[in-house]
């Protein structure tokens, strides 16, 4: 970021340290952009929804209701135990899904509870699904809405996480005035390295697609 050598000279609190604290926002959802959606291009990591040989579920319905997608969810988690041989951990969904299934009522529940729960598949808190078929739920801004050609599909990806090593660096930052030095400007860098091993595992994976998925909030 670009700001005036005056306004980092005479500011208080120093203005520094509101560019820093953006910047580093700017870096998190970035990285956090490339581990979902990573195109393997221009330096970025390959993300989970880019990985080749992914065990593949699909969800089709005009009028998809949350008691629909359960089956689906629980077909994803069971090609992860059926082909790595692992189980799944956890399951990573755009807030908007995440809204839609707090939402669902249904008079029809599963036969087998988990622990503590009774009528439910899964649990919701700040109006968003925490947890569904005994797996956390991560909640993601960075999956996508606007998957499959010509849709607002967004996706839903069960992975066993163990598999997923980010390995990243400290954080770094530095100012620079001389390239900007003809117009008493400084330029305020935050950066840093890392590492995504995506691609070891693909049957760690499952992505649900399908119309069922179109935006329905």
């Amino acid at each position: 970021m670009d700001i005036s050598q005056q306004l980092l000279d005479r500011s208080d609190p120093a203005f520094d340290v509101i560019v820093l604290r953006d910047l580093q926002n700017a870096y998190d959802a970035e990285l956090d952009r490339q581990l979902i959606n990573g195109a393997a291009a221009s330096n970025e990591h390959v993300g989970l929804l880019n990985v080749s040989g992914v065990n593949g579920v699909t969800f089709t319905s005009a009028t998809p209701t949350a008691a629909d997608f359960l089956p689906k969810l629980y077909k994803a988690i069971s090609e992860i135990s059926s082909n790595r041989y692992l189980p799944a951990t956890h399951v990573v969904m755009h807030p908007r899904r995440a809204a839609f299934l707090a939402s669902g009522l249904s008079t029809s529940t599963p036969v087998f509870q988990q622990g503590a729960l009774t009528l439910a598949s899964g649990t919701q808190n700040g109006a968003l699904v925490s947890s569904i078929a005994g797996l956390p739920v991560i909640v993601d801004a960075n999956v996508p809405v606007t998957a499959g050609s010509g849709t607002d599909e967004d996706r839903v990806i069960a992975i066993h996480a163990p598999d997923l090593s980010v390995m990243e660096g400290e954080v770094r930052t530095r100012v620079l005035d001389a390239p900007l030095s003809d117009t008493l400007e400084v330029r305020i860098q935050l950066f840093g390295y890392s590492a995504f091993l995506s691609e070891r595992y693909p049957k760690g994976i499952s992505v649900i697609s399908g119309t069922g998925l179109n935006e329905v909030l």
